[in-house]
């Protein structure tokens, strides 16, 4: 099995254009700054005002969804 962080290392440095389809789960960024999760199957999307853009992986769906949902909660809190 190949060892996760090298996996996500590598990810990290694809790039992708508006329109292309995901192969991946994950949370990827677009050249604004805008992050979004998207999983394997989806079409990375155009930005709504300055059309087709270039998205890169941001890591996994399971760490960033908490912090793009903003209800992050400390994890002793439950």
């Amino acid at each position: 099995m190949p060892n996760v962080t090298v996996l996500n290392e590598t990810r990290a440095k694809w790039t992708f254009i508006s329109g292309q389809e995901v192969a991946y789960d994950g949370v990827y960024t677009n050249v604004w700054g805008g992050r979004l999760p998207l999983v394997r199957g989806d079409r990375f999307p155009m930005h709504p005002e300055m059309g087709a853009c270039r998205w890169t992986y941001s890591g996994p769906l399971g760490e960033r969804l908490e912090e793009l949902s903003g209800s992050v909660k400390r994890r002793d809190s439950y």
